[in-house]
């Protein structure tokens, strides 16, 4: 498999990863909507606010979150290399 062919399929898997990423992004989210509802029906914002603080702190405590940061940034790169195409020197 040429360099070529390698990336490509990289380049496949890592969208079809995102994707993934994205519909469970999506599922957390109604189910964050359907308990703030429940823990504060009046004021189900409150609870949004709540869990994103939560979350921060947690984000926070990962010590994983520096290598999502450098994953994200290197996806990034990629689909700027997929979008402008490859450039040899």
């Amino acid at each position: 498999m040429t360099n070529d062919e390698q990336m490509k399929l990289l380049t496949e898997q890592l969208v079809t990863f995102a994707g993934e990423i994205a519909t469970l992004r999506a599922s957390v989210s109604v189910l964050k909507v359907a308990l703030a509802c429940e823990m504060n029906p009046s004021h189900p914002e409150t609870a949004l606010t709540l869990f994103a603080r939560l979350q921060q702190k947690f984000l926070d405590a990962d010590p994983s979150e520096q290598q999502r940061k450098e994953v994200a940034e290197l996806m990034d790169a990629m689909k700027l290399w997929q979008k402008h195409g490859k450039h040899e020197a």
